[in-house]
């Protein structure tokens, strides 16, 4: 019995079927989330089967997409850490 070779999707083809941006994709690829292979060229290809299970998953409530902070808080965070972490406690 031969088994049908599995659908590759692009980032972007994967993406536009989650409905989140590509870095969210590579994301959730690296949380291991998601099957992903290489091409000889170092692109990342996600199983069509495997986008599919977490898309049902999302409609389903199981898995959700996490919000990126505000990038401003980050900074803000940055710079309390900065001053907090200054020698005697000083601030400039």
């Amino acid at each position: 019995m031969n088994t049908p070779p599995p659908e590759w999707l692009t980032s972007a083809q994967a993406a536009n079927r989650l409905g989140v941006a590509k870095k969210t994709v590579a994301r959730w690829a690296d949380d291991g989330h998601l099957h992903v292979g290489r091409t000889p060229g170092g692109h990342r290809r996600y199983t069509a089967a495997s986008v599919n299970v977490l898309r049902r998953r999302m409609e389903l409530g199981e898995f959700t997409a996490k919000k990126a902070p505000d990038p401003r808080l980050a900074t803000a965070a940055r710079k309390q850490q900065q001053e907090v972490g200054r020698p005697g406690g000083q601030k400039s």
